[in-house]
């Protein structure tokens, strides 16, 4: 029996796991781009952009001649003099059309990194705009550089190419999420972010709030209702699947989703739905050894009530049959020994199903054992067909025999002829008037195998499984209890044998069981 779920507790504690994980994500809302760019590769670059590092200030005038009379439009030139009253980053294109200045502002955050930038000249299509977010694209050296000199060598076609010239000693470093970045490799970062439209677009927050819901939501469902070891895979796959798509998704697309909030929110889950699971199957556990002990308990009454009340009955039961038969001596009045033989009759049922009740009673208490000795079945399979011989004459049926000479098996013979004596009177109350019932003993390999046909409606394949149960009856309308069947089997397998059934519809049943020879045949049969 599972334990219901307690709602309250695994409200509560979904509750903390979600506002622990807004929490953090609140907290990181500055820094929240940082761990993607940490754990991300070196990524593409605008392909036109080339850095070209000189040497000193003074052949900076020869530098951007030689770049013009090579068709290059586009040069970034960064600060080669310090200027410590500079607030701003002041790049200045040179072309053959445009001559001013890029003006920048790369406003630290608290914790000292570099984050945004804010364009300053009104010509520039984002002047006026809310700081953007950069989009680094990787650590120091990310860009395609060359030496001017090597430049001038390699007659390199620049045509087209945005040029950013850099000196080999830059004065101006920034502290970025990436790592210190010079002056010129945080242009040709803006550049890049410019050209190929990759600045980071304002993060919501609604998105990933519910994002976190959500694979809160689903974490939950795998711990509570998966096995312990598929419900730590199902997360750890969840985790794995949500932290590369989230990576895949910024890199493509630099949309933004939280690395650091979902991990710390799988740990919290996993470790408080855990320990709200284990409280639970504890619970059931004690629930289910208190139910265990109670119907055990229960079991014990009834056993003994059974056991006490049929050993009780059998006494006066045994008076009534013995009045009857001296009745039955003394009066010859037909009608009232017809009635006579009906109480006799009747006495001898409830005789009957006393024996089965008490037999029960030993088998659930575990007090019954055998008696066996050398015992030849054919002579069994004799007195029980003898012992149905009236049952059968009432219904015109007549009992075949197709026994075969056996060898002597140790058996408890009492037990074993109850079996079959229960085999015959089934298969003559379910068979038809004026039938069949066929008793056949035979050796098979290691075994006697003894089986009882009848020409009856057979049994329908879905209820064979049950048909040995203990009070199972496959016709309601028919006498008995549905231990007959039940008490065969538990016999049989006392002996190390086993039962079997085949059956059809329409077509009759076979009831048979097989017991071993040998003593260690009945070992290997257990």
């Amino acid at each position: 029996m599972a334990q219901p779920l307690n709602f309250k507790d695994l409200f509560l504690r979904m509750l903390v796991i979600f506002l622990t994980s807004l929490v953090v994500l609140f907290l990181t809302r500055e820094n929240s781009f940082d761990l993607q760019f940490k754990i991300r590769k070196k990524q593409e670059t605008f392909n036109q952009l080339l850095i070209i590092e000189v040497a000193n200030n003074d052949s900076i005038e020869d530098v951007l001649k030689t770049l013009k009379s090579k068709g290059v439009e586009n040069i970034y030139l960064s600060h080669f003099l310090e200027d410590d009253s500079a607030e701003a980053i002041t790049p200045y294109i040179v072309s053959e059309k445009v001559s001013n200045y890029l003006s920048i502002d790369l406003p630290p955050d608290g914790d000292g990194l570099t984050r945004r930038v804010k364009f300053l000249n009104d010509n520039h299509p984002k002047a006026g705009q809310k700081p953007l977010t950069i989009n680094y694209r990787g650590p120091e050296n990310s860009f395609s550089t060359i030496n001017y000199y090597d430049l001038a060598a390699s007659g390199m076609d620049l045509k087209d190419k945005v040029v950013v010239v850099k000196s080999t000693k830059p004065i101006n470093y920034y502290t970025t999420p990436v790592g210190l970045l010079s002056e010129a490799e945080i242009v040709a970062t803006l550049l890049d972010n410019q050209f190929a439209n990759r600045f980071i677009p304002p993060k919501s927050f609604i998105a990933p709030i519910i994002i976190l819901f959500a694979l809160m939501l689903i974490t939950t469902l795998f711990l509570i209702y998966l096995p312990s070891t598929l419900a730590l895979i199902s997360t750890v796959v969840l985790g794995i699947t949500y932290l590369s798509l989230s990576l895949w998704t910024f890199d493509t697309f630099s949309f933004w989703t939280p690395l650091l909030a979902p991990i710390i929110q799988f740990t919290l889950t996993f470790l408080l739905i855990s320990n709200y699971k284990f409280v639970l199957n504890e619970k059931t556990r004690w629930s289910l050894e208190r139910e265990s002990v109670f119907f055990n308990q229960v079991e014990e009454m009834k056993t003994n009530f059974l056991s006490l009340f049929s050993h009780d009955l059998k006494t006066p039961l045994a008076k009534i049959i013995g009045i009857v038969d001296t009745l039955k001596s003394k009066i010859d009045d037909p009608e009232i020994h017809s009635e006579l033989d009906k109480i006799h009759q009747s006495s001898l049922e409830l005789d009957k199903y006393i024996k089965k009740i008490l037999k029960m009673s030993q088998i659930q208490s575990k007090s019954i054992s055998l008696n066996k000795e050398p015992t030849d079945l054919n002579q069994l399979i004799d007195q029980a067909v003898q012992q149905n011989l009236h049952l059968a004459q009432s219904k015109g049926i007549q009992i075949q025999k197709k026994t075969t000479p056996l060898f002597m098996v140790d058996i408890d013979p009492s037990l074993v002829k109850e079996v079959i004596i229960n085999f015959l009177e089934n298969a003559i109350t379910y068979s038809p008037k004026n039938s069949q019932v066929t008793v056949i003993s035979d050796e098979v390999e290691d075994f006697i195998k003894v089986s009882v046909i009848d020409e009856g409606n057979g049994i329908p394949k879905n209820i064979q499984e049950n048909i040995w149960e203990k009070s199972f009856r496959f016709d309601k309308e028919k006498s008995g209890y549905g231990l007959g069947l039940f008490l065969s089997r538990y016999v049989i397998h006392l002996h190390g044998g086993q039962v079997f059934l085949n059956s059809r519809e329409n077509s009759g049943s076979e009831f048979g069981f097989l017991i071993p020879l040998s003593e260690e045949n009945n070992n290997e049969t257990s």
